[in-house]
């Protein structure tokens, strides 16, 4: 059974502010690492101990993150780094997602069990389509300041949106501070997740490549939104979705 989501472990990303880390000075090997991260979520499951992990070769990393072997090689080398991932393993390793466990004020980064918080839900239906390919890993030519931006951006929005909500609202101010790219970056981000198929929709409000209020919240819709959260029984799909569509998009 397709799953419509897989979890994610923000702690380190979000609260650590490693999304930061992820420089256009190593820009290739940056948007590797990313890749490989949103892969390994959405490619694992619990081992006996009750730890998110993925099995994967590096031929199905080249494949389905849409990298070469070089930049898996670099990628995962930037995940261990930062203390993103360990693994087990040889040829085809065990890839371990880190998580953190918190005792009263003290944080403790271990192996990543969904029980300890700290995680986000990341979209499968949407993200990944019905032979298992990745189309927007496959739309990036692992090169580009924009595909960096538009993978940071990405897993952002996630790591804040709203228990029972489907749309995640945030500042220009906000995303900019936190993951120190310019307004005009980020707006050409959102204009290529759009493109790819990372974003569903987005109410940009006044906001321009030009212009910005950096005040005003910007709603937003990731692909396979429609399956982060839970959906009345007395409504349909279709219903429910036109809806949530009217109520976060009202027709002016």
């Amino acid at each position: 059974m397709t799953p419509f989501w897989k979890p994610m472990p923000y702690y380190s990303l979000r609260e650590k502010e490693a999304l930061t880390l992820f420089k256009k000075s190593n820009l290739s090997s940056s948007i590797a690492a990313i890749k490989i991260y949103i892969l390994i979520c959405l490619t694992s499951n619990l081992d006996e101990n009750g730890n998110y992990c993925a099995s994967l070769t590096y031929d199905q990393i080249t494949k389905y993150a849409s990298l070469s072997r070089k930049l898996v090689s670099n990628g995962l080398k930037k995940l261990y780094e930062l203390e993103l991932l360990n693994f087990e393993g040889d040829k085809k390793k065990k890839y371990y997602l880190m998580g953190v466990k918190r005792t009263g004020k003290v944080f403790l980064e271990t192996r990543f069990k969904s029980s300890q918080g700290y995680w986000a839900k990341l979209p499968f239906a949407g993200f990944v389509d019905s032979a298992g390919r990745i189309t927007a890993f496959e739309s990036m030519s692992n090169r580009s300041p924009v595909e960096l931006n538009s993978l940071k951006l990405f897993i952002y929005l996630l790591s804040i949106r709203a228990k029972d909500q489907v749309s995640i609202s945030v500042t220009l101010s906000k995303i900019r501070s936190k993951l120190d790219i310019s307004f005009q970056d980020i707006m050409i981000a959102i204009g290529f997740m759009q493109s790819i198929g990372m974003l569903y929709k987005v109410n940009l409000g006044v906001n321009t490549i030009s212009n910005y209020d950096a005040a005003f919240s910007i709603n937003f819709l990731v692909c396979g939104w429609e399956s982060l959260e839970w959906k009345p029984t007395y409504l349909s799909h279709d219903e429910w979705k036109d809806k949530m569509l009217a109520k976060m998009f009202p027709e002016k």
